[in-house]
């Protein structure tokens, strides 16, 4: 649902992974659905092709698959968003509310109160992120009728049609919406389009303050694969419980050492019983909750390496597999 913004998501993930090889990187099947009508047209009326039932169709073949969770790479398609969830025992992941949450960490309503919104014609008539910002606490504004023109040209006549990005013709657009003199005086800004997001992706403008719903799906998509990570092994924990047996956890970080030190560990574990352990170096957000989901109901050490690259990182890995047991060799500046 739209080919040049799912490429951009997939780019932004294969990113976030860090990934020094093939094998770091997730597992994930993308579905680029062409035959999908345009979400847009359908929702306000301009066309009778409804585009539910082939992403629906989707959704099914995912969870056939096996999908531990879904992505919709579209924000206007979030109108059918409680429909598409109700097909499918596999969690869906909702961009605009996720993108919502990260906004009120980063521009406080208290200061940033005006939300300018930034998409089509059918997100907006989907009303889907005018109630998660106002629900959460924010006010909703919406471009007047030619700024919303501009917007709508970036979105179908540049990215969707000729492929040609303008910083100019984008940029633009934002400084009017921000403009305190302007019709829409906003204080942060949400781009609730993908096609948005391929801009924002080639002219990053940090010194403004946007909201990209596609980037905070990125690290909503990474934060995923941690929760799937603790639910698994609290529920092998759990299930070795039961047995009147033990899935006993073990980690270790340092500056150095971390791998030969986890090799030696893994061989010494094995000798007692089932052992898993990460391949390689397996040591970020990515490597240590794709190594815990290796384990099964037969493992009885999952040995564990952690890394970190900044401040809370070794807390936010601990979180997703609390350990039995953790060794903390030569320690340095991150």
């Amino acid at each position: 649902m739209g080919t040049l913004a799912t490429e951009s998501y997939i780019r932004l993930v294969n990113r976030e992974t860090h990934a020094h090889s093939d094998q770091e990187f997730l597992d994930y099947v993308v579905f680029n659905d062409a035959a999908v009508p345009d979400r847009t047209a359908f929702i306000i009326g301009q066309s009778d092709d409804d585009p539910f039932p082939i992403i629906a169709d989707d959704i099914d073949k995912a969870t056939a698959m096996g999908a531990s969770f879904i992505v919709l790479t579209c924000n206007t398609a979030h109108y059918f968003y409680d429909h598409f969830q109700s097909l499918t025992p596999v969690p869906i992941l909702h961009m605009p509310r996720g993108a919502v949450a990260h906004m009120a960490g980063q521009y406080p309503k208290e200061r940033f109160h005006r939300v300018g919104f930034l998409g089509t014609m059918g997100s907006r008539a989907s009303g889907v992120y005018r109630q998660a910002v106002e629900e959460a606490g924010y006010t909703f504004v919406e471009p007047d009728d030619e700024l919303q023109e501009r917007i709508t040209s970036l979105i179908y006549d540049d990215v969707k049609g000729t492929g040609d990005l303008n910083l100019q013709r984008y940029e633009s657009v934002l400084q009017a919406m921000l403009d305190p003199a302007g019709t829409c005086r906003c204080d942060t800004l949400m781009l609730g389009c993908t096609e948005l997001s391929v801009l924002n992706e080639a002219f990053p403008l940090p010194q403004l303050p946007i909201i990209d719903a596609q980037a905070v799906l990125v690290e909503d998509t990474v934060a995923a694969l941690g929760a799937l990570a603790r639910t698994h092994l609290e529920a092998l924990r759990q299930a070795a419980a039961e047995q009147g047996e033990r899935l006993t956890v073990v980690a270790m970080t340092g500056s150095v050492g971390k791998t030969t030190t986890k090799d030696l560990t893994r061989q010494l574990l094995a000798a007692s019983g089932p052992t898993v352990a990460p391949r390689a170096s397996f040591n970020n957000e990515i490597g240590l909750p794709l190594t815990v989901l290796e384990a099964d109901e037969s493992t009885r050490y999952l040995v564990l390496e952690m890394g970190a690259s900044g401040p809370g990182h070794i807390a936010y890995l601990t979180d997703i597999a609390p350990l039995d047991a953790a060794g903390v060799l030569m320690i340095g500046h991150a």
